[in-house]
């Protein structure tokens, strides 16, 4: 299933929005156009101004050997479409990728998630060895940003870290878009309902 907002007043924003989630889903690596999508999403952030998508599935492309597993995060900001990347929530000059695996690692028992139907078998040098590029899933809640991986097939999901805000302080860019939507309104819950298509 891909997502879809319903019911804005503006109906070229609303449109904008859905176009930008629908490439930012069938660009989840998903190579090539001969390549099938499977997949499904739940929403794991909303407060009005930013709206944030966790899809789950899988891509496979004919002559593969096995289908490439998906588990990525989508955050748009729903007043203007943009969909932002994790960069997005740090200054522009802050090494986050290497300070967030520092954090990672000195608060290893109290960030490091354990989450059900996933393998806890994976360490914080898998981790840090995986979380890189395009690899760099996170999702984003009003507290703390999960920052998790997939690296292969045959290790499975890794199901992260939950790193607060308050330790990402210092390179944090809260007068970035990101933060102000993020922290603009207060979180809220959301209806999902599944509509076929025709």
């Amino acid at each position: 299933f891909i997502p879809r907002v319903l019911g804005l007043n503006n109906a070229e924003l609303q449109a904008k929005i859905n176009t930008n989630l629908e490439a930012a889903i069938l660009a989840l690596r998903n190579p090539s156009p001969d390549s099938s999508l499977r997949g499904d999403f739940e929403i794991s952030f909303y407060n009005g101004n930013l709206l944030g998508i966790h899809f789950r599935g899988s891509s496979f492309t004919p002559g593969g050997a096995r289908p490439t597993k998906i588990d990525s995060g989508i955050h748009i900001d729903l007043t203007s479409g943009k969909v932002y990347e994790i960069g997005d929530l740090f200054k522009e000059d802050a090494a986050f990728e290497k300070h967030i695996k520092e954090l990672c690692s000195d608060n290893e028992s109290a960030y490091r998630l354990s989450i059900e139907g996933l393998a806890d078998s994976w360490t914080i040098k898998t981790f840090a060895a995986s979380w890189t590029g395009m690899d760099r899933a996170f999702l984003l809640s009003a507290d703390s940003v999960r920052v998790y991986s997939i690296p292969s097939n045959a290790m499975g999901p890794i199901g992260g870290y939950n790193v607060p805000y308050s330790d990402l302080a210092d390179i944090l860019n809260k007068d970035g878009e990101l933060w102000q939507k993020l922290t603009g309104r207060a979180a809220q819950a959301l209806t999902v309902t599944t509509e076929e298509s025709k």
